[in-house]
């Protein structure tokens, strides 16, 4: 027989006991657990303040950014960062470099934290950023990510001397307007005086940006304009603009060859032609083919 403390109490059974016991022994293990999640969670919330104000408080690192002249011409690079956070507060940075100079630049000259576009070309503008393109011709961009606890950052300026810029831009300019003055058939021979009115109207304006705007007059004989990125083919030494889409698809070039026997070395003049498709995928190039002139450049 079993009792309690309680002298007025009444005898427990065997059963009741059991259970009495029970609930005592749960009641201790859940203030132990809840005991242990308080403790967890404070400990918790102790560490992940530390690591924050450790954050917070760590001292600016010392990478440095090296930017290498590989040409045997002066160039000159402008940087134009923003925060990486907020994209606001601008810093630009304009440099000058002799031929195979170099330039490292310090914390103190960067700000932590920011992304740099760079842009640069040699001073005869025959290289640049400008022409720096992927494998299918489009403009990739230059830029580079500052963070002074990172890793040193190292820029070598290269590439081939080419007059894409030159003839496009003339070095320096916004977009330049080109007319279409002449037309050639496939044996070089011009049949401009046989075109009609219409078919003459081909303008251009060629955009810093890449893009290209042209002008015409369409089959219904109203004027349309189309304003396409274009492509730059690299692995040859001729001028090859390609504008590809469904509205309009077209190459701008200074050389036709073997398609034509037309090709100009001045830098103000370029050769029109529109393109098509066989049934195998094949480019054809339809004449007439047109002589463009460069008529001014935007500065």
């Amino acid at each position: 027989m079993y009792y309690n403390n309680n002298q007025d109490a009444k005898p427990l059974n065997e059963q009741g006991y059991v259970i009495f016991k029970t609930e005592i022994f749960h009641a201790l293990m859940l203030k132990q657990y809840i005991i242990i999640l308080l403790a967890t969670i404070c400990l918790s919330a102790s560490c992940k303040k530390k690591q924050l104000v450790d954050a917070a408080e760590a001292p600016p690192g010392d990478a440095t950014l090296s930017i290498y002249n590989t040409f045997d011409d002066s160039v000159y690079l402008a940087l134009e960062g923003s925060d990486i956070k907020t994209g606001t507060i601008p810093h630009i940075i304009n440099i000058g470099f002799a031929a195979a100079d170099s330039i490292v630049l310090t914390p103190a000259e960067l700000k932590d934290g920011f992304s740099y576009r760079y842009t640069w070309h040699t001073a005869n503008y025959r290289a640049g950023s400008w022409m720096k393109v992927d494998a299918n011709g489009k403009f990739t961009g230059t830029m580079v990510n500052y963070f002074s606890n990172g890793n040193d950052t190292v820029i070598s300026l290269q590439g081939s001397y080419r007059d894409e810029l030159l003839v496009c831009l003339d070095g320096d300019g916004q977009w330049s307007t080109w007319l279409a003055v002449d037309a050639y058939n496939a044996a070089g021979v011009s049949v401009w005086d046989t075109l009609a009115e219409k078919h003459k109207q081909h303008s251009f304006i060629i955009n810093r940006f890449h893009t290209v705007k042209h002008s015409f007059i369409d089959t219904a004989d109203k004027q349309k304009s189309t304003n396409l990125a274009f492509s730059m083919n690299m692995a040859e030494p001729r001028i090859w603009l390609n504008v590809q889409h469904s509205n309009d698809r077209y190459v701008l070039t200074n050389n036709l060859s073997p398609i034509a026997p037309l090709a100009t070395a001045a830098l103000t003049e370029l050769y029109y032609t529109q393109v098509s498709e066989d049934s195998t995928g094949s480019p054809i190039y339809t004449p007439p083919y047109y002589k463009l002139v460069r008529q001014s450049v935007e500065r």
